[in-house]
């Protein structure tokens, strides 16, 4: 399950940490894609719609975007292309971000994983 890459994905994303929060915590709809697509499991799941009134919401959604970047991070590149491939057509600035990103900072195998995640989605005519 772990890589060499775990710590690359990990950077990248947390990198991004406001725009995950706001385009994808707040989305209920994507983040089930994630689980139809086993990005993250059915308890991942629960975890990130959980709802906390004892704790003040930026803390909550700072800790829950942590534990989706560890859990994405920590299952490898395999993992990252599904996650890339699922946010594509819903968070269109997280993924130009992280392409943009990948390429300008020379993370060759993370650009190469986003362009084969968003190439190898079936077209429909």
């Amino acid at each position: 399950m772990t890589t060499d890459h775990t710590q690359e994905i990990s950077d990248l994303l947390t990198k991004y940490k406001s725009i995950i929060i706001q385009d994808l915590l707040t989305n209920k709809a994507v983040l089930q894609s994630l689980v139809e697509e086993t990005v993250i499991d059915k308890n991942d799941l629960e975890f990130l719609l959980a709802i906390d009134d004892n704790e003040n919401e930026n803390s909550l959604y700072e800790k829950k975007c942590q534990y989706l970047i560890d859990t994405i991070s920590k299952e490898g590149l395999k993992c990252f292309k599904k996650f890339c491939y699922t946010i594509e057509s819903e968070c269109k600035v997280l993924i130009a971000a992280l392409i943009n990103d990948s390429l300008n900072n020379g993370k060759k195998i993370l650009s190469i994983a986003l362009k084969c995640s968003l190439t190898s989605r079936p077209m429909f005519i």
